[in-house]
């Protein structure tokens, strides 16, 4: 009984004093790691507060500011300036967990955290792509809104949207494509919902809008011959022109006022009676 109990007793202090040794042989390592974490949490904060102030001293957040003009990121509130200085804290933590796992020794961790980071470029590079590619397409969108309502086009507006959203899709799925993520199966069923719907709405707007096309090349035609005060006799009707724009002439008769739309112009033949006297 006694040979049992002291063979017991010599197997517990063997396996404490075993213990003791891994734990003696383990320490540095450990707190290695621990001043490495502790010492790298502090030069990242710092570093990052020091871009994101280095950054906001450049304006750089003004960037930010022209972007909130694009109705998607007009409820974004965040400062660029502050958003790189999180980031670059974030990489050198990240960076400063790779040499902490390295240190006990923890492979596997660090090897995550180094698939992290290299992904990071991709991923940054896709959403620097779609900023400014939508920022682009806005652009584009006031452009033709604008040169739609110049011509007095009333769906300038609707055309201007859905060339924009078009535009959206297009540049998020390439931005999908830069950051790794394989956009094929959206690709294909994209390219029979737009094609169906393009279709749908150059033919409608094509009916819709022979009349406008005929008054658009109405105003090209009268351009230089009309002039207010002239008095004129088109379709039969007869009267002084008091008034011009995009998509019609504004007669003055005997006893009404008429619109006659410019597409009568390229139709139908126009006597000039009299021109006015100039100065």
């Amino acid at each position: 009984m006694m040979d049992k109990l002291s063979e017991f007793i010599d197997s517990a202090l063997q396996m404490i004093q075993s213990l003791i040794q891994s734990i003696a042989a383990g320490l540095p390592s450990f707190l290695g790691a621990i001043a490495v974490l502790v010492i790298g949490w502090f030069v990242a904060k710092y570093v990052g507060r020091g871009i994101a102030k280095l950054l906001n001293t450049l304006q750089v957040d003004t960037l930010m500011d022209k972007l909130r003009t694009v109705s998607i990121f007009a409820s974004v509130r965040i400062q660029l300036s502050t958003l790189l200085g999180e980031l670059v804290r974030w990489i050198i933590f990240l960076i400063v967990l790779i040499v902490g796992s390295e240190t006990l020794g923890l492979r596997a961790i660090s090897d995550n955290i180094t698939q992290i980071l290299t992904y990071l470029p991709k991923l940054l590079s896709a959403l620097a792509f779609f900023a400014i590619g939508t920022f682009a397409a806005n652009i584009i969108r006031k452009f033709i809104q604008t040169t739609a309502e110049s011509f007095g086009i009333s769906t300038g507006r609707f055309i201007a949207g859905f060339v924009f959203y078009f535009l959206l899709v297009m540049i998020a799925i390439s931005a999908l494509n830069q950051a790794g993520i394989n956009t094929e199966i959206i690709s294909e069923n994209l390219q029979i919902i737009l094609a169906a719907v393009l279709f749908s709405l150059s033919l409608g707007y094509g009916l819709g809008s022979r009349h406008l096309m005929a008054n658009l090349l109405g105003s090209f035609y009268i351009k230089g011959k009309l002039e207010l005060g002239q008095v004129i006799k088109i379709d039969g009707v007869e009267g002084i022109i008091i008034a011009a724009d995009s998509t019609s002439v504004t007669l003055k008769t005997v006893d009404k006022i008429v619109l006659m739309p410019l597409s009568k112009f390229t139709e139908q033949k126009i006597e000039i009676l009299s021109v006015p006297p100039h100065n």
